[in-house]
């Protein structure tokens, strides 16, 4: 198991469940709560991780990590609506992360693994 795969699993298990998403192969939007999400794609379709409205996410941290790929499929970062031409992050491997800040206007990229 790699340093990422376990800071990500100890980080989750010392929040609350409601912090924390595990998206098994689907494309999701996350809340304003859920800051952290575990991603895997077991197929050619890239998974789309939709982030909450700015407004809600106003001094957060949000981080999405690619824990498996498969096959082909990529897992996709996006800010909500018409946000998502502010912010899109495209993640193409397995242990790569996005770990990004919203200040309420934009989103800001505070590390980040994409290929």
């Amino acid at each position: 198991m790699g340093a990422r795969t376990r800071f990500f699993e100890d980080y989750q298990s010392s929040r609350e469940s409601k912090d924390f998403v595990l998206n098994s192969d689907a494309s999701i939007t996350l809340s304003a709560f859920q800051q952290t999400c575990i991603a895997n794609t077991t197929g050619a379709t890239h998974d789309t991780i939709t982030l909450p409205s700015m407004a809600d996410a106003k001094g957060k941290i949000y981080s999405v990590y690619f824990k498996t790929q498969v096959s082909t499929g990529d897992v996709i970062v996006v800010g909500a609506g018409d946000e998502a031409t502010a912010y899109t992050k495209t993640i193409t491997v397995a242990d790569g992360w996005v770990v990004c800040y919203c200040d309420g206007y934009n989103w800001y990229s505070l590390d980040e693994k994409l290929s």
